[in-house]
Parts: C-alpha cells; structure tokens; sequence
C-alpha cells in the first residue's frame, strides 16, 4: 500500500517535513552568496537553469535539506527545476526504501521543481525497489559507489544499468571523492550499454583529463559540472562538446550560488558561447528528460540537435 503524503510529513526526522522552510538567518545567508551573480544577470536572461544534482532528505552526517528549502535555493539563483534524490540517509536499509518515498513526496509537493530520481545500493537485491520506483514514475536513479562500497562495473551493479538501460532511465553516477578507477570502470560500463543514458556526478574528479579523453566521444554521457574546482571546470569546457555537460549544484554539500557563479565565470574566461552556455545550464538535461529513450546505434548528437 502506497504511504500518504501526510503520513510522510510527520516522520520523526525534522528534514521530513517536506515544506519546512530555511530558517532567516539561512535565508539571509544564501542571499547574501546569491549576490555574487549580479554580475551575470544579463548574461543569464532569457537561459533556462536545470540543477542536474541536488539532495534532499538527510545525511547520516546529520546534514538536512526539505523540498521547501531546495526549491528556495532554486529561486534564490534563477532556476527553474533541480534532480532531487536521497542523500545517504541513516535509514537507508537495504534498498533505500524509506528515503525514496521521502524524495516521491517532495516531487508530489513540487512536481514542477523537482524531478525525482531513486536511489539503489547494489550490493542488496534491488529488483522490487527498481519496479516500485519505476512504476511510480520516478525519472532516473542515483547510485553512490563509495557510499554503499561497490565497484562501477561488479555484476550487481552492471545489472542495475541493464535495467535502466531498457527502460531508457538515466542513472547519475557519483565519480567524485572517493570513487577509484573511475575511467576504466566507465569504459567497461559503457562498453557493455551502449544506450545508457549516464550522469557522471562531478566528473570523475581526478580522473577528469582522462575521462574527457577517453569517454567524451560516447554517445550518452553528461558531465555534471557540481564541485569541480576552477582548473578542473576550465579543463572540461575546454575538451569536452558543450553538448555533454550539464551544471550542477550538490547542495547541500556545496552552495548553489557558488557553483553557478564559478561555472559562468569559467564559461566566460574561455569563450563559451551563450548558445553553449544554455545547452550547460539547462539544455541539456532538459532534452534527456524530454526526449524518447535511444534506440541502440543511435547518436545523442545527431538526435538531440
């Protein structure tokens, strides 16, 4: 039996109360780091935003984040919608069951702000989790690598891409800290599902001058801009089609107003062209959601325009 919206939003957990709101000393903090955009506010009118990485829930780092806050932090910055999934909640259990309700609710209270993706660990069966989700509509999945302690490509992992990849949904793989051989387990990944649609989550990190060069050419892969440091952002814009990367925050482990800030100031020192930079912002992202799944052999660029 599917649980109650008001059922959700009164668990014993403060971040589950899905309208809570940021507090003022919050809110005047964030628009305080929100000013750093001023600068940019010609260069982002008429640009759609889309937050491909974004959390909600909370952390067993005791970090917190309502669907009411995350969907200020949008305002606050100019965007329209975010991806939201579960942080590593310390209710997590075997298959995320409780945290994926919780991101099903915030989506339910925001569905025009919020696209909802669920989280799996691969090291549990996960098949009943996947169905349920699926079945409810949910738009993508998150996978966590070093959190739930997997390899990108072991078999249990391998066939939760064999599932998204005929449903034609896409997973965010977190390639950031604490994630290892991030190139060759991706190429083996990628190798073995043509037609993943695949978010790397950050990048791969310290891998990312080889990752550009050895994954940038696959047809189905997003860059997820979210706490690149300035050099590294400078390097993706450089060697990588404006056409495979997507801006992300990860809020609330980085500040949305940061994260935006550094990419149009990057985007800016290199040349990026404002057609680009909306393909970057929101384009992107916004087609993958949008657009049929691929058939196999077919091209993201060729159809994706």
């Amino acid at each position: 039996m599917e649980p109650s919206l008001d059922k959700l939003e009164t668990c014993d957990l403060e971040c589950e109360v899905v309208d809570l709101p940021a507090s003022q000393s919050e809110m005047d903090r964030l628009r305080e780091e929100s000013a750093a955009l001023e600068p940019y506010r010609h260069l982002r009118r008429g640009l759609t935003i889309w937050d491909t990485h974004a959390h909600v829930g909370c952390d067993i780092d005791a970090r917190r984040l309502s669907a009411a806050q995350v969907v200020e932090r949008l305002d606050l910055v100019g965007a329209e919608k975010a991806v939201v999934f579960p942080m590593n909640d310390p209710r997590q259990g075997f298959c995320f069951h409780h945290p994926n309700d919780l991101v099903w609710a915030a989506y339910q209270r925001y569905p025009d702000r919020l696209i909802p993706f669920f989280r799996l660990n691969p090291n549990f069966p996960s098949r009943e989790e996947y169905e349920r989700r699926v079945g409810q509509g949910f738009k993508g999945i998150k996978l966590h690598p070093r959190s739930q302690s997997f390899r990108i490509s072991q078999p249990q992992a391998m066939e939760i891409y064999t599932w998204a990849e005929a449903d034609g949904l896409p997973v965010l793989l977190h390639t950031g800290k604490g994630a290892a051989s991030v190139v060759e387990e991706v190429r083996r990944m990628v190798d073995a599902h043509p037609c993943l649609r695949l978010i790397l989550g950050h990048s791969a990190l310290q891998e990312l001058p080889e990752c550009c060069a050895q994954c940038g050419s696959c047809d189905w892969i997003l860059f997820d801009t979210s706490t690149l440091e300035r050099d590294q952002l400078r390097e993706l814009l450089r060697r990588t089609d404006p056409r495979k990367i997507a801006y992300g925050s990860d809020i609330p482990f980085s500040h949305h107003a940061h994260e935006l800030t550094l990419l149009l100031e990057v985007a800016r020192e290199v040349g990026l062209s404002r057609e680009d930079l909306a393909l970057i912002l929101g384009g992107n992202l916004r087609r993958w959601m949008e657009q049929a799944a691929p058939a196999r052999g077919e091209c993201a660029l060729e159809t994706g325009g």
